[in-house]
């Protein structure tokens, strides 16, 4: 199974139906250490263990693969969406800050190019 981006945020949203990760773990037969890799996208998550976590929280699959399905439970949507919105504020910000950052790299270059001109005169 491919660990797209996406797919990641909307494994972490079922985990999140969870009261712990350490539950979620447990559901799925695995550690919590395992579950931290997958979720993070260091290792490849099996089939089982996806099944395992959707199951128990009755999460369709089509909804975590596809992001289509009408037994999508509300609460697994809204909080996708949430993780969703989340990570795109932080791309943005992300953006902005090397656009400041570029600025200010500007701003330093053309100070030491005008305190080189005035050692030339």
């Amino acid at each position: 199974m491919r660990n797209s981006a996406i797919f990641l945020q909307r494994l972490k949203a079922v985990a999140d139906l969870y009261e712990t990760r350490e539950a979620a773990a447990a559901a799925a037969g695995i550690s919590a250490a395992q579950l931290y890799r997958y979720l993070s996208g260091r290792n490849r998550v099996p089939f089982e263990v996806v099944i395992d976590l959707c199951d128990a929280k009755e999460i369709s699959f089509d909804w975590l693969v596809y992001g289509e399905s009408r037994s999508v439970p509300s609460n697994a949507e809204s909080r996708f969406s949430r993780v969703r919105e989340s990570q795109v504020r932080r791309d943005e910000e992300k953006i902005l800050r090397r656009a400041e950052i570029g600025l200010e790299v500007n701003a330093m270059i053309e100070r030491v190019l005008a305190l080189k001109s005035e050692d030339v005169e």
